[in-house]
């Protein structure tokens, strides 16, 4: 049985961070811990935009990240304090799609220098493809950290509005910060 992250990076799998590759290609899942920084644009309109996006309150937060399988894919759910950012995951024609409620994103992935960059390149609600300039954009990557670890950072962008939201920090396997 393969993970999605397997089955999309192939063998650039082994070209991330040691402990990423691992939490990435373990077909039953698993969880991870970090602090993570989250921070929202100013005003009324970018405010409604990232809460509908699943964004948290701006903060600093203790993560938990938890996943597991999901049918053909996998199941994550994302724990910034006392809120929830739950989505899944499944690959299509080389493209790992995350869904939350009716809305699914198709990114590319590639892996530069160690650090695993997700590219949209697909949208979709209920099904139904829509244009990229019609649609909320999501860039993410993750890069290497000294130790057992790796950092991530997600910003959301909406049409006419821009950058609504964001997410960045310091994310670790379970268990290894009481290693290190």
């Amino acid at each position: 049985m393969t993970t999605i992250y397997q089955r999309v990076l192939r063998d650039r799998l082994e070209l991330l961070p040691p402990a990423l590759a691992r939490f990435l290609g373990d077909e039953r899942g698993g969880r991870a811990v970090g602090r993570l920084t989250v921070t929202r644009s100013a005003g009324y309109c970018c405010g409604l935009a990232a809460a509908a996006l699943g964004i948290p309150p701006a903060g600093d937060y203790d993560l938990i990240l938890e996943v597991s399988p999901h049918g053909a894919g996998q199941r994550w759910l994302r724990r910034f304090g006392p809120h929830r950012l739950e989505t899944t995951q499944t690959d299509h024609r080389g493209l790992l799609v995350e869904s939350a409620g009716p809305a699914s994103v198709g990114f590319q992935l590639t892996v530069e220098s160690g650090v695993l960059l997700f590219r949209q390149s697909r949208f979709w609600v209920l099904g139904i493809p829509w244009p990229l300039w019609l649609a909320p954009r999501f860039e993410a990557s993750n890069w290497p950290t000294a130790g057992e670890g790796w950092r991530v950072r997600v910003e959301f962008r909406v049409p006419l509005l821009g950058l609504v939201g964001k997410y960045e920090g310091d994310v670790m396997l379970e268990g290894a910060a009481h290693n290190s």
